[in-house]
């Protein structure tokens, strides 16, 4: 959060060595140790559990560093808000057809890329746990938020930028340590190295060539939700102009649609289970003392890409 503002203060990441991007995350951590960690330290195994995270950190930040020194696009928003007393942009509206409602919220990151006359942004959510772009998830209104503030970007984008923005995508970066499983014995060098090449993102990205290109260049990315098939077309997590923009129409009708619930008074129980990622609606659910016990579970089924964009290009959705 604090070491890339510093680093592009600096020049950016293809300016600045990996040694002094390293350098800057520890000055950061030892004045968030001195600042928020020390008073909780009751012993000096309290404080050795804390530092030996730190090594989590500087993974973290290699593998950030891998990716932006050879990435066109720029980080150029930190915790961009949306709404509230200071908002960088306005309140994002949602026009349902019983309320109006104004959603305030962040962004750990927004970067940008500008290529020729069009400027392109895509938005960047740190995750320390495993939280993935799911189709299911987003066409049950379960995972909207990203996608929420990418096409709000879009829209009011022209009060940030001299022109209104084209939009790239969405990512979720993991900003944890991967586990390493290996057989044969490894250096810290080469086990620093492996967790930093199996650090890719999740999301959703525009389908154009000179935009993937400019954020990872190669025919294999390292980092980025895509592969190249045998033909070397890109696969996987990515949309299309026309997609886009079906998807940001069904994002904002989503939102409407559960902003009338609530303002309708509708506040029934409607849990979900699913499988794998999709997880179960219950299982963190702070109401869950006060629910009843009867009650009917919906069993989410998980999408297949093409049934997922068959769905949102026909303008259907699901509660």
């Amino acid at each position: 959060e604090h070491t890339v503002p510093k680093v592009m203060e600096e020049g950016g990441f293809a300016a600045v060595p990996v040694e002094r991007v390293l350098e800057i995350a520890e000055e950061f951590m030892e004045t968030y140790t001195v600042n928020v960690l020390a008073p909780l330290w009751e012993s000096e195994r309290a404080e050795y559990l804390f530092r030996r995270s730190f090594s989590e950190v500087r993974t973290v930040v290699r593998r950030l560093y891998a990716e932006l020194s050879v990435s066109e696009f720029e980080p150029k928003w930190f915790e961009l808000s949306f709404g509230g007393y200071k908002g960088d942009l306005p309140a994002v509206k949602i026009v349902g057809e019983r309320v109006e409602a104004a959603l305030e919220g962040k962004v750990d990151r927004a970067d940008v890329w500008q290529d020729g006359e069009r400027c392109f942004v895509r938005v960047v959510d740190y995750k320390t746990g495993k939280k993935s772009f799911e189709y299911t998830k987003i066409y049950y209104g379960l995972g909207l938020q990203m996608l929420l503030y990418l096409f709000a970007i879009k829209r009011m984008g022209e009060q940030l930028l001299p022109q209104r923005p084209y939009p790239a995508g969405v990512l979720y970066f993991p900003a944890r340590r991967e586990q390493v499983s290996k057989q044969e014995r490894l250096s810290s060098q080469e086990l620093e190295q492996h967790a930093v090449d199996s650090h890719r993102c999740s999301g959703l990205l525009y389908r154009d060539e000179r935009v993937l290109q400019a954020m990872e260049p190669g025919e294999a990315p390292r980092f980025m939700p895509y592969r190249n098939d045998k033909r070397g077309v890109a696969q996987n997590y990515l949309a299309d102009g026309e997609q886009l923009r079906a998807l940001e129409e069904f994002v904002f009708s989503k939102v409407a649609e559960l902003g009338d619930e609530l303002y309708s008074g509708r506040i029934r129980p409607n849990p979900y289970e699913g499988t794998g990622e999709l997880g179960s609606a219950c299982q963190w659910c702070p109401y869950g003392n006060v629910c009843a016990e009867q009650r009917e579970v919906r069993r989410l089924e998980r999408m297949s890409p093409n049934a997922f964009w068959e769905a949102v290009e026909g303008g259907c959705a699901h509660g």
